[in-house]
């Protein structure tokens, strides 16, 4: 069969089904963005061994981790949380009222690492820095969420 033989009309939707599946296969593909993110913390490098990387969670459930240094693990991950785990983490985002936090924790000390912890709900969204001075409810969320790079079974994610 030569593609002569096949109607104008059946070619062009064989064509369109072909960059349909072609759309579809690459979406599914790609790795979640920042901006897809429910909850992200960055935590930034110090003079000492503080742990430097980027966790998002997604509201699929998965997680994603590029670990930079002083963890268990390091470079990029995925991963993924269970049901109960994931709401009793929005649970406690929630529970906090997270956007009544100031938008900045920040002093004149030195070498502190930098956690940044992101959380969107809906239609609002909210970036917390915290160098120092964050109200306890606010390092617990950090705690909470950082705590989750122990609890998780991790894949790493190989670059081509």
């Amino acid at each position: 069969m030569h593609l002569e033989s096949i109607p104008k009309i059946a070619m062009n939707k064989l064509l369109i089904l072909l960059l349909f599946v072609c759309l579809a296969s690459c979406k599914s593909s790609k790795i979640q963005s920042v901006e897809d993110a429910i909850i992200v913390i960055q935590k930034t490098p110090c003079m000492g061994t503080c742990p430097e990387y980027e966790m998002m969670i997604f509201e699929n459930r998965r997680v994603v981790i590029e670990a930079k240094q002083h963890l268990p693990i390091k470079g990029k991950f995925r991963g993924e949380l269970s049901v109960q785990t994931y709401e009793e983490l929005i649970e406690k985002f929630e529970d906090s009222d997270f956007f009544e936090f100031e938008d900045r924790y920040t002093s004149n000390i030195t070498d502190m690492p930098t956690t940044y912890l992101t959380y969107r709900s809906g239609d609002k969204a909210k970036k917390i820095m915290d160098y120092h001075g964050a109200p306890k409810a606010l390092k617990d969320l950090e705690n909470e969420v950082h705590g989750l790079i122990d609890q998780i079974s991790w894949t790493e994610v190989k670059e081509d």
